[in-house]
């Protein structure tokens, strides 16, 4: 699983994010409590989506910074950045990048 979580961050990292989100929603058929697949999840996708996964993040470790300024920033409120290790930590928004969406039968 864990090399799993690697191929799917540093597909995100490169661009791929197709690969990345269908990764990530492979590791997360297996273990919806993998809370860094959430996390980088929620980098990939937007709105509704983007929520749910930093909802279930939250649900996982209702301490994580990551999660919780992400949910800020969608509800437009602020909070002091969060301190995530470089390695869990998933890329920011990019707002000119493509909107990624997961089909259906992906979810």
């Amino acid at each position: 699983m864990d090399e799993l979580l690697q191929q799917a961050m540093d597909a995100i990292r490169t661009g791929d994010w197709d690969r990345g989100r269908r990764l990530l929603v492979n590791i997360l058929n297996e273990d919806l409590d993998n809370e860094t697949a959430w996390l980088w999840l929620a980098a990939v996708v937007e709105g509704e989506r983007r929520r749910h996964c930093l909802e279930q993040v939250l649900r996982i470790n209702p301490d994580n910074q990551a999660a919780q300024k992400g949910l800020a920033e969608l509800a437009g409120t602020s909070v002091e950045p969060a301190e995530v290790e470089a390695d869990t930590q998933p890329p920011p928004a990019v707002d000119d990048a493509p909107s990624p969406e997961i089909s259906a039968e992906e979810e």
